[in-house]
């Protein structure tokens, strides 16, 4: 899986830039994030702050619901 720009923490900073970007039509949020400076996170290091993984999982049908019932359960 790649980074989920949507599920992030940004500096309060980067809100006007990313405003400004808006105002202009430019809606792609990876090449937003481009131009950002960025430290990525990845799920081990997610775990070892107290994070948790499942988070991040996708859900758009019922068997991807179970699917992720099944690892919680684990």
């Amino acid at each position: 899986t790649g980074p989920e720009p949507l599920h992030a923490v940004y500096h309060r900073k980067a809100k006007d830039f990313l405003e400004r970007r808006l105002l202009l039509g430019r809606y792609k949020v990876m090449e937003a994030l481009q131009a950002l400076s960025l430290r990525i996170v990845d799920l081990d290091e997610l775990r070892s702050m107290g994070g948790d993984p499942t988070a991040f999982y996708n859900i758009n049908q019922k068997n991807d619901l179970d699917k992720l019932e099944n690892v919680k359960r684990k």
